[in-house]
């Protein structure tokens, strides 16, 4: 039998002017995870491999559905881009497990190891890097942890750590994208040393993420300048 929660997810660091609902979806053995249809940028990418982890669905114990109104426009480029404060065409190797980097965020952000070949603006470093993707898949463990009171009324706390440590909470929101591994893309970053001293977030997921040829991988938008406000951004907050 499925089971409905609503929860409110605080997510600054997304600058959300409010969540409007995370629904939780509590699966039993016989459920199956929702297909979602990536969206990809090119044939070769289409045919490449997902760089995030592929969860068995018997693993899967809950996913959280999230809808978000926003504090600007994330449809115009141009307002994106005047957030972020460096801009780079980077090759996305691997990523390594979600994590919640900043737990007041209540929403976890998957690190990917990437190369970045070219620094189109900003002062991000060329080389090997970690870049911080919006959103991804954390065991029921991390979720008790950094939501408590969600987690007892979601039944995790009648499993053992050991338990929840095999289970998993997969979080889907409308900034993901399925990104593929040996791909290129052109990220829009943004660094705040408030969150995490030296770290580069992918701005706003997949409306920050755009092909070579410089077309969002949401929205088809064209990214028409690659200039980087070189303002420190700091990390936001849901307006009130």
């Amino acid at each position: 039998m499925k089971k409905k929660l609503f929860l409110a997810i605080a997510c600054p660091f997304l600058a959300l002017a409010l969540i409007l609902t995370s629904g939780w979806f509590l699966l039993n053995d016989k459920a199956q995870t929702p297909v979602i249809e990536p969206k990809t940028a090119t044939q070769t990418e289409a045919q490449a491999e997902s760089v995030f982890p592929i969860i068995p669905n018997e693993q899967i114990f809950s996913i959280s559905e999230t809808n978000f109104v926003w504090a600007y426009d994330v449809m115009d480029t141009e307002t994106v881009l005047g957030r972020a404060t460096a801009v780079a065409r980077v090759k996305v190797l691997s990523s390594e497990p979600a994590s919640y980097v900043y737990p007041p965020a209540m929403s976890p952000y998957t690190p990917l190891n990437v190369q970045v070949l070219e620094v189109m603006s900003g002062n991000l470093e060329l080389g090997l890097q970690t870049l911080y993707f919006p959103g991804g898949t954390v065991t029921a463990e991390q979720y008790l942890k950094v939501e408590p009171r969600s987690s007892e009324k979601m039944g995790l706390t009648k499993y053992s750590q050991n338990e929840r440590k095999k289970m998993h909470i997969k979080f889907e929101q409308e900034t993901d994208y399925d990104l593929k591994k040996n791909t290129e893309y052109i990220f829009l970053l943004i660094r705040d040393d408030e969150v995490v001293s030296g770290a580069y977030f992918i701005l706003d997921g997949a409306y920050s993420t755009f092909t070579t040829d410089k077309k969002n991988v949401k929205t088809g938008n064209e990214l028409k300048s690659t200039k980087a406000s070189k303002a420190k951004v700091a990390a936001s907050t849901p307006a009130e």
